[in-house]
């Protein structure tokens, strides 16, 4: 019976700290996405001052949670998003709008996908 305990213990463990995890990283990718998404916007209205602001914000969050995320997520999800930040500071400070409006909604899209990756779901389960 004490063997049985410990195992269903040491599950609720795993289960909590999976559940934690997909909380904490959503917690930090939603700002990011909304800053993102207001930089979109911010760039259809030619206001490049605070797209570069707001882009360049986002990457020094992204970087001060970047090392941390490489416990819990693949390494090339995140080097991936790496790169389109590096790309998106780029278009914003070429002032190209076609081409910062497509790369930010990738950027938004890719760490959508990597909080949902970290999510409990059947899906991700199986």
């Amino acid at each position: 019976m004490k063997h049985f305990a410990f195992s269903c213990a040491v599950i609720f463990l795993i289960l909590g700290l999976a559940l934690w995890n997909a909380h904490d990283i959503e917690r930090d990718i939603a700002p990011l996405c909304a800053s993102l998404e207001q930089a979109r916007n911010d760039a259809s209205a030619k206001d490049w001052g605070r797209v570069l602001s707001a882009v360049s914000e986002a990457a020094e969050d992204w970087h001060a949670r970047y090392e941390r995320m490489h416990y819990v997520i693949a390494h090339s999800q995140l080097d991936e998003a790496d790169c389109l930040f590096a790309r998106l500071l780029s278009l914003a400070q070429a002032q190209d709008m076609p081409g910062f409006r497509a790369e930010a909604a990738e950027l938004i899209a890719r760490l959508t996908d990597l909080a949902e990756s970290q999510q409990l779901t059947l899906r991700n389960i199986l």
